[in-house]
C-alpha cells in the first residue's frame, strides 16, 4: 500500500512539472527583443569607443604640436647662446686663443670636404640602405598622418644620422688622402676644447652669458616636459585606436549570432 502512493506521489509530480512547463512556453518575440537590444547596445559602445579615439587623436595632434614648438624654441634658444657665444668670442680673442684654434680646425676641415667626395663615395654605395631609410624617415618626421609613426621617425632619426656620420669619419681616418689630414683635425678639436673652457672661465660672470644660457636650459626643460606629454597623448590614442577595434569586434559577433537566431521573423511569402 505504501509503496502505491509512493508511486502515485511521484507520478503527479512529473504530472504537475510537465504542466508547468507547458504552461510557460518560450517567447521568440521576447528572445528576438533582447538580440536587438544586445546589438544596440554593442553599436553604442562601438560609437562611444569611436567619440573617446577622436578626442584623443585631437589632444595628441595638439601635444605634438606644441612639443614641436618647443623645440623650435630650444632651437631658437641656442642660436642665441651661439651669437652671445661669437660676440663674446671676439671680445676675448687674445686671452683665450679661440679665435685662431677655430681658425686652424676650419682650415683643416675644409681641406677634408674638398677630398672627402672621392673617398666618401664607397661609403654611400656600401650603405645606401641606410641612407635611405634615414631620407624616407625625414619625409615621415615631416608628414601629417599616423601620429605613432611620425614621433617614432622623430626619435630614430638622431641615432640613424651618428651611425652615418661615423661611418664617414670611419672612411676618412683610413685613407691615404685624409688620414693625416683627421689627425691633424683631431688635435685641432682638442686645441678648441682647451681654448673654450678657457673662454668659459673668463665670461661665466658676463651677465648677457648667463641670461642665454639660462634661456637654453629653460627651453630644453620645456621641450622635454613637452615630449613627456606628447608621449602620454599618444599612447592614449593608441589605446583609444584599441577599444575601438575591439568593440568593433563584439559589434560583429552580435549582429552575427542575430542573423543566425531562428528567432527573427521571417518574411511573409507572397501569394
Amino acid at each position: 500500500m505504501t509503496q502505491r502512493l509512493a508511486a502515485a506521489a511521484v507520478v503527479g509530480w512529473c504530472l504537475i512539472l510537465q504542466l508547468s512547463v507547458t504552461a510557460a512556453p518560450k517567447s521568440p518575440k521576447r528572445d528576438e527583443q533582447r538580440e536587438n537590444e544586445a546589438v544596440a547596445e554593442a553599436r553604442r559602445d562601438l560609437q562611444d569607443a569611436q567619440d573617446d579615439l577622436k578626442q584623443a587623436e585631437k589632444k595628441a595632434q595638439g601635444e605634438l604640436r606644441q612639443w614641436q614648438q618647443a623645440v623650435e624654441e630650444l632651437r631658437q634658444a641656442t642660436a642665441r647662446l651661439s651669437k652671445v657665444r661669437e660676440q663674446l668670442e671676439g671680445e676675448h680673442a687674445e686671452i683665450t686663443g679661440l679665435g685662431s684654434a677655430r681658425s686652424r680646425l676650419q682650415q683643416v676641415t675644409e681641406e677634408i670636404s674638398r677630398r672627402s667626395p672621392s673617398v666618401l663615395s664607397a661609403v654611400v654605395e656600401q650603405n645606401a640602405e641606410l641612407r635611405k631609410q634615414i631620407a624616407e624617415l625625414e619625409v615621415q618626421a615631416n608628414q601629417e598622418g599616423d601620429l605613432a609613426a611620425r614621433r617614432a621617425a622623430i626619435k630614430a632619426l638622431p641615432d640613424l644620422r651618428t651611425r652615418w656620420t661615423r661611418l664617414e669619419e670611419a672612411a676618412l681616418a683610413s685613407h691615404p688622402e685624409t688620414t693625416t689630414l683627421v689627425q691633424q683635425q683631431k688635435e685641432a678639436r682638442q686645441e678648441v676644447q682647451r681654448a673654450g673652457e678657457r673662454f668659459e672661465k673668463a665670461v661665466e660672470t658676463a651677465p648677457q652669458w648667463r641670461d642665454a644660457q639660462s634661456s637654453v636650459t629653460k627651453a630644453r626643460r620645456d621641450a622635454e616636459r613637452m615630449e613627456e606629454s606628447a608621449d602620454q597623448a599618444l599612447q592614449q590614442s593608441v589605446r583609444a585606436r584599441q577599444r575601438v577595434a575591439k568593440a568593433r569586434q563584439h559589434l560583429e559577433q552580435k549582429e552575427l549570432q542575430d542573423r543566425r537566431d531562428s528567432n527573427r521573423p521571417k518574411p511573409k511569402k507572397n501569394n
